[in-house]
């Protein structure tokens, strides 16, 4: 019997918490668990962009003087390409370009 009361109370408690998950969390709508996205995820690809741009030195979006250049024998241990903040409007738009070397 307390493994059914367990359970019981760790669903209604994952439910709750999707549902109103308080300050730090975007709400589930009230029939999420129903939904196919939920359970499998989603297939589609979007904004897929294939002109990367790998010259940070001639964007007039970045100040060269934030730029600390790796050395050649450095990979990249985490590269961050396009990141992106979308806004209603278009003019509110920033891209963000970053690599992480492991030293």
């Amino acid at each position: 019997m307390l493994i059914i009361d367990a359970t019981i109370f760790a669903i209604i408690t994952w439910y709750v918490e999707a549902v109103n998950p308080g300050f730090d969390g975007v709400p589930q709508k009230p029939y999420f668990f129903l939904q196919r996205s939920y359970w499998f995820g989603k297939n589609k690809i979007e904004n897929l962009n294939t002109n990367i741009q790998t010259n940070f030195n001639d964007s007039p979006n970045v100040d060269s003087s934030f730029i600390e250049i790796a050395p050649k024998t450095l990979r990249a241990a985490v590269e961050i390409i396009d990141l992106c903040k979308t806004y209603e409007k278009p003019f509110l738009q920033r891209l963000l370009y970053c690599n992480f070397a492991q030293l």
